[in-house]
C-alpha cells in the first residue's frame, strides 16, 4: 500500500513539473548539470515535440540527450532505448548532422564507429557541439593534425568558457616540469588541451585521460610514446585472473593496474592526478598521494607538501575567479564544481597559515573559503569549522 502511494505522489510530482515546464535546449552536463526529475521531466516533453512533428531534428536530437542523463542516474539500460530513438529518428528526420553525432555517442565513443563522427564534421564543420568528441577521438587516434585542427577552432568560438580555463591554468601552472598528470572529467581533459594548443602554456606537461586507459589503440601508442615496453593483457584474461571481482569493480581493478605498470616504469618522472578522481583510485593511491592545491602529487617519499601549496596560493595561482564571477556559466557547474575543487586546498592552507602566524595569508584563505562554502552550500560548516580553529 504505501508503495502505491509513494508511486503516485512521485507522478503527480512529475506531472506537475511537466505541466509548469517548457521543453528547453539540453546542453552538455560538463556545462550545465541538473538533477534527475529535470531530466524526466525533459524527455516527456521533448518527447511529445517529436510526436507533433516527426521531421523535427532539434527535437529528437534533445529527447536522445535527456534519456542518455537520466541513465546517468537511474543506472538503466540505455542501450537499446537509445537504439530505437535513433532508428525512428532516421527515419523520420534522415541523416543529419546531429543523428551522425549520437550515433556515435551511442557507441560509447567508440574510435571504431568514428566515421560517423567524421560525417557529421564534413557537413557543418564550423558548429562546436561535436568539437569535444572529435578532440577525444583524434587524441586517442593519433591524429595529430585533426587534433591540432579542432582545437583551434574551438578555441576561436569562443565556446569553452572562462571559468573551465581558470580552474584548468591552476591545475597546469605548479606542476614539475616534463610532468605526467592523470586526468578525469570532460573540463579537466579538455582545458589542458586547449590552454596547451593554443596559448602555449605547460606545453611540458603530458596528460593522460584515464577514460583512455580501457582503449588498448590509445595505450599501445601511449606505452611507445613513453618508451615503456608494451604489455597487453586484455579485460577478458584479466577477468579469468581476477574471479572475485565482478561489475564495475573488475573494470576499476583493470585501470588501476594500466595505471600502476606506467607509475612503475616512469620512476624518473613527476606523476600527479586531478584532485577530481574517482573515489576508488584515491583510495588505492591515498598513502602515496600529496596535495599540492587542485592536484595530486604521487610520491613514496615524504616531503614539504604545505610548502607547494603555499608557493602555489602565493605565486601561480589564478583565484580571481572564485571571489567574483562575470560571466553567466551555468551556477552548479561555475560554482560548485569549479570553485569547490579548492575546499581541501584551502582548509589545509587556513590551518598552515595561523599555525605559522601568517595573518595575511590567513584572512585572504578565510574570504575564499567563506565564497566556497557560499557556493557549496557548506558556508555554516566552514564557519564553525573555523571557529574552532
Amino acid at each position: 500500500m504505501m508503495m502505491k502511494i509513494r508511486n503516485i505522489i512521485i507522478l503527480i510530482l512529475l506531472s506537475t513539473a511537466i505541466f509548469a515546464q517548457k521543453a528547453e535546449q539540453i546542453r552538455s552536463m560538463a556545462d550545465e548539470s541538473r538533477d534527475s526529475l529535470f531530466y524526466a521531466t525533459q524527455s516527456e516533453l521533448w518527447q511529445k515535440e517529436t510526436k507533433k512533428d516527426k521531421k523535427n531534428v532539434n527535437a529528437w536530437f534533445n529527447y536522445y540527450r535527456t534519456e542518455r542523463y537520466l541513465n546517468f542516474y537511474n543506472r538503466s539500460n540505455f542501450s537499446e532505448k537509445g537504439k530505437n530513438i535513433l532508428e525512428d529518428m532516421k527515419k523520420n528526420a534522415g541523416e543529419t548532422y546531429e543523428y551522425f553525432y549520437l550515433m556515435y555517442l551511442q557507441e560509447g565513443n567508440n574510435v571504431e564507429y568514428g566515421d560517423y563522427l567524421l560525417k557529421a564534421y564534413k557537413m557543418s564543420p564550423e558548429r562546436t557541439l561535436i568539437y569535444p568528441s572529435l578532440a577525444s577521438y583524434a587524441d586517442i587516434t593519433g591524429n595529430n593534425e585533426l587534433k591540432k585542427e579542432i582545437l583551434q577552432k574551438w578555441y576561436k568560438s569562443g565556446d569553452y568558457q572562462a571559468w573551465k580555463y581558470y580552474k584548468t591554468y591552476n591545475s597546469l601552472i605548479g606542476l614539475d616540469k616534463n610532468a605526467i598528470i592523470f586526468t578525469n572529467g570532460d573540463n579537466d581533459v579538455y582545458g589542458k588541451m586547449l590552454l596547451q594548443e593554443n596559448k602555449n602554456i605547460r606545453t611540458d606537461i603530458r596528460q593522460i585521460a584515464l577514460p583512455y586507459l580501457f582503449i588498448d589503440l590509445y595505450y599501445k601508442r601511449l606505452l611507445k610514446e613513453l618508451n615503456i615496453e608494451v604489455v597487453i593483457e586484455d579485460i577478458q584474461a584479466f577477468s579469468k585472473k581476477h574471479k572475485d571481482l565482478e561489475g564495475q569493480k573488475i573494470w576499476d581493478a583493470y585501470q588501476i593496474s594500466r595505471i600502476n605498470y606506467i607509475v612503475k616504469n616512469l620512476k624518473e618522472t613527476s606523476l600527479y592526478f586531478d584532485n577530481g578522481i574517482q573515489s576508488f583510485l584515491h583510495e588505492n593511491y591515498k598513502d602515496s598521494l600529496y596535495l599540492e592545491g587542485i592536484v595530486y602529487k604521487y610520491s613514496t617519499d615524504e616531503y614539504n607538501n604545505l610548502a607547494v601549496m603555499q608557493n602555489n596560493f602565493e605565486n601561480n595561482y589564478l583565484l580571481d575567479y572564485v571571489r567574483i564571477d562575470f560571466t553567466n556559466a551555468d551556477k552548479y557547474a561555475a560554482k560548485m564544481n569549479s570553485t569547490g575543487s579548492y575546499l581541501a586546498f584551502l582548509t589545509e592552507l587556513y590551518d598552515s597559515y595561523k599555525l605559522s602566524g601568517d595573518l595575511n595569508n590567513q584572512k585572504k584563505v578565510e574570504e575564499l573559503l567563506m565564497i566556497v562554502g557560499e557556493n557549496i552550500g557548506m558556508k555554516d560548516e566552514l564557519i564553525e569549522y573555523l571557529e574552532e580553529k
